[in-house]
């Protein structure tokens, strides 16, 4: 995944409505995304700020989202986390080759990074900068 990828998905991440984030689902079909505000002092209700409205009677499912950082995050939302699965099993395959590396071999190093740089940029070639 490159820099301007996971930028990308931080922007949109940073511009969502802010707070721990609910759902509250209706036996009909769908229901409202909130965010939990402060409780209420006159009738201990919760104040809430409406996220999103969903309805799932459909088959192919409505979302209405009420600001447009919202929106983005819910669009893009499956390729992110395609895309970040996709780069965690990546790094963890670089992790089991090099755990798999260091074990055959019995090393007596000061400075372990040093064998482990020629192997990270001989696995992903676009990582050398980062190793660099």
């Amino acid at each position: 995944m490159t820099d301007e990828e996971l930028a990308a998905i931080d922007a949109r991440r940073a511009a969502i409505t802010s707070g721990e984030w609910r759902i509250i689902r209706y036996d009909r079909g769908g229901g409202r995304i909130y965010v939990a505000g402060d409780r209420d002092g006159g009738d201990g209700g919760e104040r809430r700020a409406l996220v999103a409205d969903m309805d799932t009677r459909e088959s192919d499912g409505v979302a209405t989202a009420y600001h447009e950082g919202d929106r983005e995050f819910f669009f893009h939302a499956p390729s992110d986390v395609a895309r970040l699965r996709a780069e965690v099993d990546r790094l963890r395959g670089m992790l089991r080759v090099l755990g798999d590396y260091v074990d055959t071999r019995e090393l007596d190093i000061d400075h372990p990074w040093e064998v482990v740089k020629p192997i990270l940029a001989a696995l992903c070639p676009d990582e050398r900068r980062r190793a660099g």
